[in-house]
């Protein structure tokens, strides 16, 4: 990177291959940015999750697997970057490059100081979470981009209409979009958890509550 000249790449890996964050901004270099994308996956090509808008051109995005050799020859070239969970052009960055932290997700919850991911700028859906990042990669709030949340970009690329049909609802029926931030897990021995579990049971009582 501080050797070969930068082009017109912008180089995306999000992990996993359907992490928003990734998606969202994937859909927002095809409508600003005048280069190449170059997208990298982690076993399959996620052409499921991206809908061009009309009048793209052929080659516009183009995919390569993480941790090949094409993937390393477009990072070492690529004049933007965007990771979500720290990659191997996890390095300080050379002036000539825009390295951007793009997270995966945040609010109260632990999260550790990772020094390994180095990037000129890192993402926040709020000015709160944004200051607690700025603080873990050891940056200035001048550095930190606020956002939101790309689900919301998600959610309102759709029109209502098509809302309803796929949720198989009538077409005049209200619908209530709730879209909680959640996780499973297991420590791999004896602990496992799921975060979202008693929202989602609260939700339900007042649902049956409610209908009955």
């Amino acid at each position: 990177m501080r050797t070969l000249p930068a082009r017109k790449i912008a180089l995306v890996h999000g992990f996993s291959d359907s992490e928003g964050n990734a998606i969202e901004v994937v859909h927002g270099l095809l409508r600003h940015y005048p280069g190449t994308i170059v997208w990298l996956h982690n076993g399959h090509e996620p052409t499921s999750w991206l809908a061009p808008p009309p009048g793209v051109p052929a080659g516009k995005v183009t995919y390569a697997r993480a941790k090949t050799l094409a993937a390393f020859r477009a990072a070492w070239r690529a004049e933007v970057t965007f990771f979500t969970h720290g990659m191997m052009t996890a390095v300080t960055p050379p002036r000539s490059r825009l390295v951007v932290n793009l997270w995966h997700g945040e609010g109260p919850k632990p999260s550790p100081v990772l020094p390994q991911s180095k990037a000129t700028v890192v993402v926040a859906a709020t000015d709160l979470w944004g200051r607690e990042k700025a603080r873990m990669f050891g940056l200035r709030m001048r550095d930190v981009a606020v956002v939101g949340n790309p689900r919301l970009d998600s959610a309102g690329r759709r029109h209502p209409d098509e809302t309803r049909r796929l949720l198989g609802v009538a077409a005049d029926a209200r619908v209530v979009l709730w879209l909680p931030t959640y996780r499973s897990g297991s420590d791999g021995m004896h602990a496992t958890w799921a975060d979202g579990a008693p929202s989602a049971r609260l939700s339900l009582i007042a649902s049956t509550y409610r209908t009955a």
